[in-house]
């Protein structure tokens, strides 16, 4: 089972907490990261290896602020027929 790496961002871009999570998929291991969202985050991250597999950069509609761009590296791979 793989594991992944899941990093929440506060509105400013900050990384504010990060959590593993075992998952059978890389659908399985978005729907932890959102369900175990803290509540003063709305940005996330989920990581399989060196490979990014979901971002969440824009904060839900009605919150404050814009995002700056967040992010764990700054060379990321991304799998085939993602986009940044």
């Amino acid at each position: 089972m793989p594991d992944y790496e899941i990093y929440y961002f506060n509105p400013e871009g900050s990384l504010i907490h990060t959590m593993s999570a075992a998952c059978h998929t890389d659908a399985a291991a978005r729907v932890v990261a959102h369900a175990m969202k803290p509540l003063t985050s709305s940005l996330l991250e989920v990581w399989k290896a060196n490979a990014l597999i979901y971002r969440r950069l824009r904060p839900p509609a009605g919150s404050l602020g814009e995002p700056q761009e967040a992010g764990r590296a700054q060379n990321v791979k991304y799998r085939s027929g993602e986009s940044q």
